[in-house]
């Protein structure tokens, strides 16, 4: 019965489109997709404290933590303190981290188009319109709670 129901394909298609990715960043950049999207949100974001990327990863501050040093001793990641406040964390992408975001995005996307090339039925420009406009429905109610 689940099978047939659009609630459970669309969490099983993200699933196997985040194995796939993590497969392909794995083999083509030795980052796991977990990694790339610490790097991408944190590029979307710009300079931000750890306490808002975990709020916009939906993890916990510890989980952010967890991962700094990682990233900044490989040069993707420069953190530092909030001039008003020491305690508060702040996270920004390097220009080695740009880069590689940029690269690893590029990758992937061309990877899936190939692999789509041949899946007739499906367009994926329209795919993406439909999935961004099924996005923009569900936040909604998240963006009026904001505004009220």
């Amino acid at each position: 019965m689940a099978q047939h129901r659009v609630t459970f394909t669309l969490n099983h298609v993200v699933g196997e489109l985040n194995k796939n990715a993590d497969r392909i960043l794995r083999e083509g950049f030795g980052l796991t997709y977990s990694q790339f999207l610490f790097l991408v949100h944190l590029d979307f974001a710009g300079t931000v404290s750890s306490s808002v990327l975990a709020k916009n990863m939906g993890v916990s501050r510890a989980a952010v933590s967890k991962r700094v040093s990682w990233f900044t001793s490989r040069g993707l990641v420069r953190s530092g303190h909030t001039p008003s406040d020491n305690r508060v964390l702040t996270l920004a992408l390097t220009s080695q981290g740009k880069r590689l975001v940029a690269q690893m995005s590029d990758h992937l996307e061309q990877r899936f188009r190939e692999r789509f090339d041949s899946f007739e039925g499906v367009d994926l420009d329209e795919l993406n319109r439909t999935l961004l406009s099924i996005l923009d429905h569900l936040q909604e109610p998240q963006k009026a709670a904001l505004t009220s």
